[in-house]
């Protein structure tokens, strides 16, 4: 039995955890509230003049964003107090769900088709995008399954991987597939995998995604334009041109808030896959390095 000193040491330093991990709670809270405040300021900074164009209200993707944030915010609190435990179990479900989801997106008249590519389902109300709840199927019950020590699994979990992956490929979505791999093989290796795995595993992955980026002529032609962006400064490397120069216009500090000139049409779809470029015009490199 451990004296009255020793208790009082071991409560004290129990004590000092508990409010450090308070504090950590507590700041990634703040970075989390601030980052999606950011977020509703230059969605709306961003797409004003395509709001205009396409809706006559200089507000509607940014009520769109505050919509989404609100029934975030909700779903954040509600899960707050359901114990992560309790997602053991919900972790095959889910993943079933999901996969019966990436699927469902080649099913024609539920499915949409759009820039060449089938990735969105239909629902009536609102559009799903399966391969983003993928992501976290695939966290939840990889990390169900890695929580128990298990040999020989290597097998089992390539062949799952391949059937998301491939189904996200599919699509085609190289990029989300490039994500979702990555995040499983992070997981596998946390979960205290031999490290000659991922020896034999990253090379071959690698060699994978630059031959289906070489095989597809729209891939390639991203890949050339990525290291040649003069090749084909209005077709392929227009937008990656219009997002440098967007970055490079910003500087240091930055034009200011709402004075960003590539937004005016120039930079393709500003307020979502080139917002980043018009948070660095508008608040420079700094603004850019803090967000």
């Amino acid at each position: 039995m451990k004296s009255p000193f020793f208790r009082t040491i071991a409560h004290f330093f129990h004590g000092f955890e508990t409010q450090t991990q308070k504090r950590g709670d507590l700041v990634f809270f703040g970075i989390v509230a601030l980052l999606t405040l950011i977020g509703i300021l230059f969605v709306y900074d961003s797409s004003v003049v395509i709001a205009m164009r396409d809706f006559s209200d200089r507000f509607y993707f940014a009520k769109e964003q505050m919509k989404w944030l609100v029934l975030g915010w909700i779903a954040f609190a509600v899960f707050s107090f359901i114990s992560y435990k309790n997602w053991y179990r919900a972790a095959v479900p889910l993943l079933m769900v999901t996969i019966g989801l990436l699927l469902a997106v080649f099913i024609p008249g539920i499915s949409i088709k759009a820039y060449g590519a089938r990735r969105w389902i239909n629902l009536g109300f609102t559009v799903l995008q399966p391969a983003e709840f993928a992501k976290l199927a695939l966290i939840m019950y990889l990390s169900a399954w890695f929580s128990s020590k298990e040999r020989k699994r290597l097998g089992s979990f390539l062949l799952l991987l391949t059937m998301v992956v491939g189904l996200i490929l599919l699509e085609p979505d190289l990029g989300t597939a490039s994500i979702v791999l990555s995040i499983a093989l992070l997981l596998y290796f946390f979960s205290g995998a031999p490290l000659y795995h991922f020896m034999v595993l990253v090379p071959l992955l690698m060699a994978g995604v630059i031959v289906l980026s070489v095989v597809s002529p729209y891939r390639f032609a991203r890949l050339t334009s990525f290291f040649n962006p003069e090749k084909d400064p209005l077709g392929s490397s227009y937008q990656i041109r219009q997002a440098t120069l967007a970055l490079g216009s910003g500087g240091i500090m930055g034009v200011g808030i709402g004075k960003s000139r590539q937004k005016y049409e120039y930079l393709p779809e500003a307020n979502t896959d080139s917002i980043f470029a018009t948070i660095g015009e508008e608040t420079g490199r700094i603004g850019g390095s803090v967000v």
